[in-house]
């Protein structure tokens, strides 16, 4: 049986840290990458047997390893910051599940993104004063009652449509949700 997603709800502090990394990871789901801050990190990916490869990135800053099938590629490849990867002499990408394994640096500087910032910030501001969330609610009477966090209810961490527009240069063209 797997652990608990919160192995003691009695206990699990819902404070303002919780809130920011559930704002944070809000904005990661709907952008289908982490965005920012600038990272170096190893992906596994899926290859096709072709020459051209998409990144799960929309800023490359560096590859510096490109393993196929655990044999170096790196110089063998050509990439762009917008996160695609083309194979050059005759080399192709293995038709193999996690046969491609990418060290790169991707992501923006903080200082590069306040926009993201600004809606990390909104989305956790709005999380915090929230009463909980929503156990009941009727239309035409106009009433909602809340869960309170004490019972259990963690406020809604959802994205505004506005949120969503302004996010939308950060997301990803594929593989991510429209």
């Amino acid at each position: 049986m797997a652990d608990d997603l919160i192995p003691s709800p009695e206990t699990f502090d819902v404070g303002a840290e919780f809130r920011f990394k559930a704002a944070q990871a809000a904005i990661r789901r709907e952008c289908g990458w982490h965005v920012a801050p600038s990272v170096t990190h190893t992906i596994r990916l899926d290859g096709t047997g072709g020459t051209t490869l998409l990144l799960p990135s929309k800023h490359v800053t560096a590859i510096d390893s490109l393993l196929l099938d655990g044999v170096e590629h790196v110089r063998d490849l050509r990439w762009s910051t917008a996160g695609s990867m083309v194979l050059t002499g005759g080399v192709r990408f293995p038709d193999l599940p996690g046969g491609i394994e990418v060290t790169l640096t991707d992501g923006w500087e903080l200082d590069e993104v306040p926009d993201v910032q600004m809606i990390m910030l909104d989305i956790a501001a709005r999380v915090m004063s929230a009463p909980g969330t929503v156990a009941s609610q009727s239309t035409n009477g106009s009433s909602v009652t809340y869960r309170s966090s004490a019972d259990g209810g963690v406020p809604n961490v959802a994205l505004f449509a506005s949120e969503r527009q302004a996010l939308a240069p950060y997301r990803l063209s594929w593989g991510a949700k429209p």
